[in-house]
């Protein structure tokens, strides 16, 4: 729920184990190499376990912690279809989400080595 717009950066590819906390946001892009195999630790092995489910949930779908974590908690069809990947409730926007087509945000990301400020988001219009 930090106003995040855009797709989640490719880059952090490089890292081998963390836990992304990006759920509520306006993530547009959800790129697949960061749902493969070497990214198995990810989120506590849900990487692993449910591939890009274990990152975001899929738009069209939410779950309350924006992704699937467990068989017991699965990300669960909306009624309505949205375009945001993440999401903890259905209806398409975030609580909050700004207008603004020049916002930008941080992802906040914990590896075995760092916790640290790593990438900004912003929009591209």
């Amino acid at each position: 729920n930090n106003r995040l717009r855009g797709a989640v950066p490719e880059q952090l590819d490089r890292f081998d184990k963390m836990t992304l906390y990006l759920r509520g946001n306006q993530i547009e892009t959800l790129p697949a190499t960061l749902c493969d195999d070497d990214n198995g630790p990810w989120n506590k092995g849900d990487v692993a376990r449910y591939s890009c489910n274990g990152i975001l949930c899929p738009p069209g779908t939410y779950n309350e912690l924006g992704r699937q974590h467990g068989n017991e908690k699965p990300c669960l069809p909306c009624a309505e279809p949205s375009q945001f990947y993440g999401q903890t409730a259905c209806g398409g926007t975030t609580s909050g989400a700004s207008s603004s087509n020049n916002r930008v945000g941080w992802i906040f990301v914990s590896t075995t080595t760092v916790l640290a400020s790593v990438l900004a988001l912003s929009s591209i219009v």
